[in-house]
Order: C-alpha cells, then sequence, then structure tokens
C-alpha cells in the first residue's frame, strides 16, 4: 500500500472513528501495515478499494477502530514533554493543591497503552518531586481501552529497549533484571490504577486514581 494512499484514507475515515490525523502523523507506518494486511486478508488492493469496501460494509468500521489503536511507546518518551511537567507544570499543580488542602495529587493518563506513560509518571513523581511536597500521595489512573494492552502493562516487564530513554540511575533503583526484561518494582506501581475504558464513550469519575 502506498504511503500517500493510506495517508488519504486515515485522513477521510479518523474523524469518523473520532480521533484525529495530527496524532498519527508521525507513527502512521504501524497502522497502515495493519491495514495492508487488513487488505489482503479481505482480498482488497489499494486504500480506495479498502475505503469502498468501508462504505458498503459499516460493520468494517470496528475492525478498523482496532487497526488505529497505536501502541508505540517506551519510558520517557517525547523527553521534552517530561521534563516539563517535571520541571514546571507538576511543581505548579502540586503547590496549588497543597494551599487548598489537598492531601492526594490526581493525574490521569489517557489511552495508557502498555502503560510506559503511567509508569513514567510515577518515576518522575517518587524520584524527583516527592521529596518537595512530602505531605501529598500521587494518585495516576490510567485508562485503555484495549485489554491486551492493559493486561501488558499491569505485568509491569518490558524489554530494554523500551527503557532506553531513562536516566541509567532512574532505571537501576526502579526496575528488577529478570532474563532478558526489566520488571518495575512495586515501590513504582502501587500508585498506578489501571482501568478499561474508552474516552470516546465515558469519562471516569472526577474523584477515580
Amino acid at each position: 500500500m502506498k504511503d500517500s494512499d493510506c495517508v488519504s484514507l486515515l485522513q477521510w475515515a479518523l474523524p469518523r472513528l473520532r480521533m484525529r490525523w495530527p496524532g498519527f502523523r508521525k507513527v502512521r507506518c504501524q497502522v497502515c501495515k495493519r491495514i495492508d494486511r487488513r487488505c489482503r486478508a479481505l482480498g482488497l488492493e489499494t486504500a480506495p478499494d479498502y475505503h469502498a469496501y468501508l462504505e458498503t460494509h459499516p460493520e468494517e468500521w470496528a475492525t478498523l477502530d482496532g487497526l488505529c489503536r497505536v501502541t508505540i511507546s517506551r519510558f520517557y518518551r517525547n523527553r521534552a514533554v517530561f521534563d516539563q511537567l517535571a520541571q514546571g507544570v507538576w511543581p505548579a499543580l502540586a503547590e496549588g493543591a497543597l494551599d487548598q488542602g489537598e492531601t492526594i495529587f490526581r493525574c490521569w493518563s489517557i489511552g495508557c497503552a502498555s502503560g510506559e506513560e503511567p509508569y513514567t509518571l510515577s518515576l518522575i513523581w517518587r524520584l524527583a518531586l516527592q521529596p518537595r511536597f512530602s505531605a501529598l500521595t500521587c494518585h495516576i489512573l490510567a485508562t485503555e481501552a484495549d485489554e491486551n494492552l492493559l493486561r501488558r502493562a499491569q505485568a509491569g516487564r518490558y524489554p530494554a529497549s523500551s527503557l532506553k530513554d531513562l536516566p541509567p540511575v532512574w532505571r537501576q533503583r526502579a526496575f528488577t533484571p529478570i532474563d532478558d526484561e526489566y520488571v518495575l518494582r512495586d515501590t513504582f506501581r502501587s500508585e498506578v490504577t489501571f482501568t478499561q475504558q474508552d474516552i470516546r464513550v465515558a469519562y471516569p469519575p472526577a474523584s477515580s486514581g
């Protein structure tokens, strides 16, 4: 399948799935490969053929929805975003929580995939911020629509490639190497709660986490 054809297909289909194209621009290769395999399974040759198939087979939209779930992730991916959270956003929010007499600092990781993002947030809190905000307990709610990804997240076991962006000292403090994987220690898992949920359907209660 040509990349340009897949892009055109996604730009047409994603709004109908209540998704946005900009979030797929850099990671579309994974999705396009899945769509190409699906087309072959259906005996279709091109992206326009699949477009036409979707128009005449409404039940296929559920399959496409599953194909469009991006699962590329790793700890501390998009370093600039996490650095900004750790150095600016979270300290300001934590100060505000203390000023309001709060004892719980709540965070929501939406579309958490296999857990790298919410666990990164836990590492940031435990290793960088908790000494400054010892009066606060951090609760992280992590939601994901795909139950298979949630099972992987709850297991907390990752290949070395998932940890390559972490500061080495964090890797040593937070993970136990077992065989060819790294297992996140319970201290960093205890404040993360995983829930199966599709935010296009419902939001969690305000008190969750």
